[in-house]
């Protein structure tokens, strides 16, 4: 419709869609529902006017919306509006599809306004209504006075679409053969209703999914019920069988028990359904723990993922959120949600600060080193399973520095993620590897929110120290919520206020930290589209070294019973292992470790060993001397003079965080 300046143009348009989509025809559905959509939106009197150019923008408009999903077998259009000039007026009808049919041009000659049904079974044109029809505010339609075919078939043109989304009638009126601005005359439209009825149902199965929560404003702790039920279509010509749902229970929803028509995994989130007659349905009740804070939403989706037949209206596991087969509910915590308060960071050798503002990104890198003063290089890496964005106002190429989207913190660079994620299970990762470990850090991100009928932000975020996970203590504001080490955003917030901040903090040593963005379980489109987050500053707490020292003694031997539980008594052989460990997040150099032998034993020559643990791969030492000789990676050495027994010394050059070193010898019990 849009800028289509005169009918002639119109009418050869709409007339190349007939002609190049006529072998859509199809009959009416037999023994179908027919669906009624209505739209009873009175124009102001007169609202139809020779300036309403047929033209999206200047045309009168009026939508149906259309929420139920079928295959359209059949379509009718009835219109009830007055009119001083019934050849005047034109009458166009959008499907969701963007699919265009001239419904009626300019025909009915000077008679006056319009109770009409289209309908492609008519035996008559509308080109042949000639007389006066009845139409003031309060004519009461259906049923329409008269009946006519549409100057173009509406099967043509629609049949075998679906029927969801927005429907449009355009009423355009046009004078003089389209000149608009001719006699004056105007009309006032009441009423329109389209009527759809679904292609006939010959093989498959038409199941759908329908979903209901027991409390919609539960209290953090108590239980609430979700009942999910496949019903059958009566009029579907196949039994369903092997049908399955993918109810993955969403955070704040813990899993209790299942009780109804087959069985619930509550692992995989899958209900084994079994068999759907039709007419028939099946239902199951799964019970939850809230254990989401105050005021959190919390959204659960369901979809039917398996079924032994086609389903004429719906596509089974797609992931959709706009198809029968599909279902969602929600529930918001009762109480007030109010920011947290994120934990001091404790910093026992003091912080350096990681500022974005002396920093520099190309725009779109995804790979950058920086280096921090007394720690070393910091190095940020990120992957994105849908697209990162280019947006002038927001710096460019994502992801890059900028301070718009900023959490509060006017003019303060922050690193820009701006995605577009193809569906729910899209994420972007940033990986932060850390200038060795620290003993802590702490950062922020922000705009994590929700955009009704768009996006809904989960962050996820995850340590590691020596591979080991360690999991940080999330912060929220007003517009997120935390469970454990994810938050999720469930209302909206401006990018420059602290609403959807998320303070994150470590309290612990730390040497990569991965931030995983991306969506969660919340009634968002299957595809989310754009959405994005910042990276504020960091401190980190300064590496500290920690050096712990064990000693274990076995006796391994003695004269009397051998080595079949021996005693220490003279003559027995006993065995020590020196561990030295490094418990802090820092490296610690130099280190020496000294064992004063006892009076009562002997140090056996040449029994020296070092290693890792005690029990591990061992090294021999090559003498007993600490000399030139040495080519171990520790150094370990006898001094019989530096004490009456000697004394047994351990050197190591370096000992990271989280590593070892072990001092093995042998002495006999005097």
């Amino acid at each position: 419709m849009e800028n289509i300046a005169n009918i002639s143009r119109l009418v050869r348009f709409f007339c190349l869609i007939i002609s190049a989509i006529a072998v859509l025809v199809t009959s009416p559905a037999s023994a179908q529902t027919t669906m009624r959509y209505t739209n009873s939106t009175d124009s102001a009197a007169g609202g139809i006017t020779d300036t309403n150019a047929c033209s999206a923008a200047a045309a009168l408009q009026r939508d149906f919306i259309v929420t139920d999903s079928f295959t359209i077998g059949d379509v009718n259009l009835g219109v009830l509006l007055s009119h001083g000039d019934r050849d005047d007026v034109a009458l166009f009808l959008r499907s969701p599809a963007g699919n265009i049919i001239t419904a009626k041009v300019l025909t009915g000659g000077a008679a006056d306004n319009y109770n009409v049904l289209l309908d492609d079974q008519a035996a008559t044109g509308i080109a042949a209504h000639t007389a006066n029809d009845i139409a003031t505010a309060t004519t009461i339609v259906p049923p329409y006075q008269r009946t006519f075919a549409p100057a173009n078939s509406l099967n043509a043109g629609f049949a075998g679409q679906n029927s969801a989304g927005t429907w449009t009638l355009f009423v355009c009126d046009f004078d003089n053969n389209g000149v608009a601005g001719g006699d004056g005359s105007t009309g006032t439209f009441f009423q329109a209703d389209l009527f759809l009825t679904p292609e006939p149902i010959t093989e498959g199965a038409d199941l759908s999914l329908s979903k209901t929560v027991s409390n919609n404003n539960p209290l953090a702790g108590s239980n609430v019920t979700y009942t999910l039920t496949v019903e059958n279509n009566s009029l579907s010509p196949e039994t369903a069988n092997s049908v399955q749902v993918r109810d993955i229970l969403p955070a704040g929803a813990v899993f209790v028990s299942a009780l109804g028509t087959g069985n619930y995994d509550n692992v995989t989130g899958i209900w084994n359904v079994g068999s759907v007659a039709p007419g028939g349905s099946s239902s199951i009740d799964i019970i939850v723990t809230v254990n989401a804070p105050a005021s959190a939403v919390v959204t659960n989706n369901a979809e039917i993922i398996a079924s032994s037949t086609t389903d004429q209206d719906s596509t089974v596991n797609n992931g959709s959120f706009d198809e029968d087969d599909d279902a969602s509910v929600a529930f918001t915590v009762q109480g007030t949600r109010t920011a947290g308060v994120a934990p001091t960071l404790v910093c026992p050798a003091g912080s350096s600060v990681f500022d974005w503002d002396t920093r520099s990104w190309a725009a779109g890198s995804l790979d950058n080193i920086f280096a921090v003063a007394g720690l070393g290089d910091i190095r940020f890496q990120l992957t994105n399973d849908g697209t990162f964005l280019n947006n002038a106002a927001l710096g460019g190429q994502s992801p890059n520095l900028q301070n718009i989207i900023n959490g509060g913190q006017t003019g303060q660079n922050q690193l820009i993620q701006l995605t577009d994620m193809n569906n729910i299970n899209d994420v972007a990762t940033t990986t932060i590897i850390l200038p060795s470990a620290v003993e802590g850090a702490q950062f922020s991100l922000a705009d994590i929110d929700h955009g009704a009928n768009q996006f809904a932000d989960r962050v996820r975020v995850i340590g590691f120290f020596n591979g080991t996970q360690i999991n940080p203590v999330l912060t929220n504001s007003t517009a997120n919520f935390v469970i454990g080490n994810e938050a999720f955003g469930d209302i909206p917030s401006d990018s420059d206020q602290p609403d959807g901040n998320l303070v994150i903090t470590f309290q612990e040593a730390v040497d990569v930290i991965t931030i995983e963005y991306g969506n969660h379980n919340f009634n968002i489109p299957a595809n989310p589209g754009q959405q994005a987050i910042t990276i504020q500053d960091f401190t980190l707490c300064n590496p500290l070294t920690q050096l712990a020292v064990t000693k274990i003694s076995q006796i391994i031997s003695d004269p009397i019973n051998g080595t079949d539980d021996p005693k220490a008594i003279p003559g027995a052989t006993i065995r020590y292992c020196i561990v030295v460990s490094n418990t802090g997040s820092g490296t610690a150099t130099d280190i020496v470790a000294g064992d004063v032998l006892l009076s009562n034993i002997s140090y056996v020559i040449g029994s020296l060993q070092s290693g890792s643990n005690c029990s591990g791969t061992l090294t021999a030492e090559d003498d007993d001397a600490d000399d030139g000789a040495e080519t171990d990676p520790f150094t370990i050495s006898y001094d019989p003079a530096a004490s009456p027994r000697g004394t047994v010394t351990g050197l190591a050059d370096t000992l990271g965080p989280s590593e070892t070193f072990a001092i093995i010898f042998r002495a006999t019990v005097d």
